[in-house]
């Protein structure tokens, strides 16, 4: 029985290394074709930013941290909005 259960396991894993294999032919034919579809600025920036996530110069987490401080301060911002809309109304209402 344990040569049984190695074969199945084996063959799990072939099997996944197949699936992860066509995943990314899918992908390396699918991406050419959306950037394909872009605008030129865009295709550009796109091809740009890839060939910079290929040689690992690309500042992830950068620019993640700066996306997260404008999202807070989005937030932030809205809140600021609602609740002073709110104290209007209420002011309003009295």
């Amino acid at each position: 029985m344990p040569a049984l259960r190695a074969n199945k396991q084996k063959d799990a894993s072939v099997v996944a290394g197949e699936h992860v294999e066509k995943v990314r032919r899918g992908i390396n034919t699918r991406v050419p074709e959306k950037i394909a579809s872009l605008p030129k600025a865009r295709k550009e920036k796109v091809i740009a930013v890839r060939h910079q996530l290929d040689a690992n110069k690309y500042g992830i987490n950068e620019r993640l941290n700066v996306a997260i401080d404008r999202l807070i301060e989005d937030f932030i911002t809205k809140r600021k909005q609602e609740n002073e809309e709110k104290s209007t109304r209420r002011h309003q209402q009295k």
